[in-house]
């Protein structure tokens, strides 16, 4: 099984400095101002150093999936049920059924 690394990103990062690396991405159901973003394979290590040091780019450590989502993540997907207290693996379960192309 390939590992992704799963990103929500601020509009303004992805327009002027998208990740260097083979990625899907999809404004948010419920916050066009954000992206969900699946990287595939970064190019180089720098280049996602780089990356996840932007302000406006966070990262969702697989490792944290069991945590509670950030209320970013959340607002983002609340149409689709996602609520304060879903864990991270949760709320990206309910991002699959509107960002089906994306590899998370």
């Amino acid at each position: 099984m390939s590992r992704s690394w799963i990103y929500l990103v601020t509009d303004a990062v992805m327009r002027s400095d998208p990740p260097q690396a083979g990625y899907t991405a999809s404004t948010c159901a419920d916050r066009p101002d954000l992206w969900l973003v699946a990287v595939t394979g970064w190019y180089s290590v720098p280049e996602q150093a780089h990356w996840e040091q932007l302000d406006g780019v966070t990262c969702l450590h697989l490792e944290d999936h069991g945590q509670p989502a950030p209320p970013d993540l959340v607002a983002a997907f609340a149409s689709l049920g996602a609520r304060p207290g879903h864990t991270r693996r949760a709320v990206l379960t309910l991002a699959r059924q509107r960002h089906t192309d994306l590899v998370i």
